[in-house]
């Protein structure tokens, strides 16, 4: 009996273990056909509805601040005299918990040193002074960046989308902006007077980006395969953005032709090594007459790619010149 129940046991455990296989097969067909079905709509053509927003964890966007107060600016300012305005302790689609991402943000500036003022629609100032002690609560977002050296907007509420910028100019202490989620205009931001620092923002790759896929096809027709192309800006660096680095891009799309960058190393490093690349290049200043001929003799190139730094790809600042003896 004890070994026909041994048998039976068997049995069962091996029907359930093919189910279990079968099982496991089906589970990755069944994300082929959806991802095939999704494909398809697109004409099996990637497309950026398709990426998601990236979102920085609030340790590396907070880290990523405090680096640029450390020494991303032409006068840096230690974190004890910054004064931080902050929009939106999470996205509107989230609860607001003491897991929100504005919350860890708001822990770590206050942690190195900065005040801290928030304004949130959806949350209480009895209920955020138990999980953020040292912030300061305000009834609207133009209250909240009276005084502010700095403005972090980190939720993508519909009120934070196009703010007032007379309004935010004559509150503001400072005229830096830290955008976490990406809603603004950049050129309005510019326009406005304010520097405006993206970290975060679009989750699809800047390859598809339009103009950046219409500028490699231009280049590629007007260079041969073995170019020698060196890239200058054509003044001053205005952004650390990790997404001003087109570069990067431009290498790869190019390629066999060379791009050729000075200190190539920090300019594709960590953050905190491209912010002191940018920073060594504004100290350099722009070459011009013997400083640029000796650059080109030294890089051996036959063009030189001007560029303005900017996290969005436009054509309009880049120029490619032919280098005639």
């Amino acid at each position: 009996m004890a070994e026909a129940h041994d048998s039976s046991t068997r049995a069962r455990t091996m029907r359930w273990l093919n189910k279990l296989h079968l099982l496991a097969g089906a589970v990755p067909l069944l994300f082929l056909a959806i991802a095939l079905s999704l494909a398809a709509k697109s004409g099996f053509q990637p497309t950026t509805e398709t990426y998601p927003r990236v979102r920085y964890r609030p340790a590396l966007a907070a880290e990523t601040i405090v680096g640029m107060w450390q020494g991303g600016f032409r006068k840096p300012m230690p974190a004890n005299k910054r004064i931080v305005a902050i929009w939106g302790l999470a996205d509107h689609d989230e609860q607001l918990s003491a897991e929100s991402s504005g919350v860890a943000l708001a822990e770590k500036l206050s942690a190195a040193g900065a005040s801290v003022q928030i304004f949130d629609p959806r949350w209480n100032a009895e209920h955020a002074h138990q999980l953020l002690p040292n912030a300061s609560f305000h009834q609207d977002m133009y209250s909240a960046s009276t005084g502010a050296t700095d403005l972090v907007i980190n939720s993508d509420l519909e009120v934070f989308h196009k703010p007032d910028f007379g309004l935010l100019r004559k509150s503001m202490k400072g005229k830096i902006i830290f955008d976490c989620v990406v809603y603004l205009d950049a050129s309005q931001v510019k326009d406005a007077g304010f520097a405006h620092f993206p970290i975060g923002g679009h989750g699809w790759p800047p390859w598809l980006d339009s103009e950046f896929q219409s500028f490699v096809k231009s280049v590629k027709e007007k260079t041969p395969s073995d170019a020698r192309i060196l890239l200058l800006p054509m003044g001053p660096l205005t952004t650390t953005s990790p997404r001003a680095r087109w570069y990067l891009l431009l290498n790869y799309a190019l390629a066999p032709r060379a791009l050729l960058l000075a200190g190539p190393h920090n300019a594709s490093g960590t953050a905190p090594q491209y912010q002191q690349w940018v920073k060594e290049r504004n100290r350099q200043g722009l070459l011009r007459d013997a400083g640029l001929q000796q650059a080109i003799n030294e890089s051996k190139a036959d063009w030189i790619l001007w560029f303005k730094q900017s996290a969005d790809f436009t054509l309009s600042d880049w120029s490619l010149e032919e280098i005639v003896e």
